[in-house]
């Protein structure tokens, strides 16, 4: 089945919100942690911005993970004529 130049487009919105949200997870578990490493660990700052980034990337990709999989699962439903709203509810079904 051919799906057309829209179905390069199929999940984006799923990908647009995983992916924002991600990253202003990422940026607030980085910001909390490497005022904590530095000012209360006292470790130096580039030791502090490894480990900050290592936490901030966890939970980025913690959060982040769910998401791709109901993504994936979108991208392999090419049933015509279903809404992407219809799909992500199909999507969730599946897995739960």
């Amino acid at each position: 089945m051919r799906e057309g130049f829209f179905g390069l487009y199929k999940g984006f919105m799923v990908s647009f919100v995983s992916q924002m949200a991600a990253h202003a997870l990422f940026f607030i578990v980085y910001e909390k942690r490497i005022v904590y490493y530095e000012k209360v660990r006292q470790m130096e700052h580039m030791s502090a911005v490894g480990w900050a980034s290592l936490e901030g990337g966890v939970a980025a990709c913690a959060m982040s993970q769910p998401l791709w999989v109901v993504k994936t699962r979108m991208l392999l439903n090419v049933e015509k004529g279903i809404t992407e709203r219809e799909n992500f509810r199909r999507s969730v079904r599946q897995i739960s």
